[in-house]
């Protein structure tokens, strides 16, 4: 009896348990596509249906004086100093007192700004080996770019 109870409370728990599964009725799916998703063909082999072609848009790369007014805008939110105050000779280490580590970690920022031009990313690395102010603009033109 106590066997037949705790088989009885299992099935009712194995069924509390199982997801119910409904079935998708047959005339759900489009009168326009395949049994594969595709679109269907009509008389000829033509098909009925196309899909949107998708157009890359080319942008133009970017002008050198453009992409300084982007960077020298992070650096100087950065360094808390004013845009116009920075040049392109002055030193990010040894002048605005950047640290290796917060060189580094421009590279996020570097990114951010050659991705809204369609350009490459900047690396760690990259962006942790630059001295001035100038070589950090002429990064980001390189790869905003596409170049290397």
């Amino acid at each position: 009896m106590a066997a037949q109870a705790r088989t009885r409370r299992s099935r009712k728990q194995a069924a509390r348990k199982r997801p119910q599964v409904r079935k998708r009725a047959k005339s759900a799916r489009p009168k326009t596509l395949s049994k594969r998703g595709a679109p269907a063909r009509a008389a000829g082999g033509m098909r009925t249906a196309k899909a949107p072609v998708a157009l890359e848009v080319e942008r133009a790369a970017p002008s050198r004086p453009e992409v300084r007014v982007r960077v020298v805008a992070k650096l100087a939110a950065v360094v808390q100093q004013s845009p116009s105050s920075l040049r392109d000779d002055q030193r990010l280490w040894e002048d605005l007192g950047m640290s290796p580590l917060l060189r580094s970690a421009m590279a996020k920022s570097y990114t951010d700004i050659t991705r809204s031009y369609g350009g490459l990313p900047v690396t760690l690395d990259e962006a942790g080996r630059l001295k001035t102010v100038g070589d950090s603009v002429d990064l980001v033109h390189r790869r905003s770019a596409g170049k290397h």
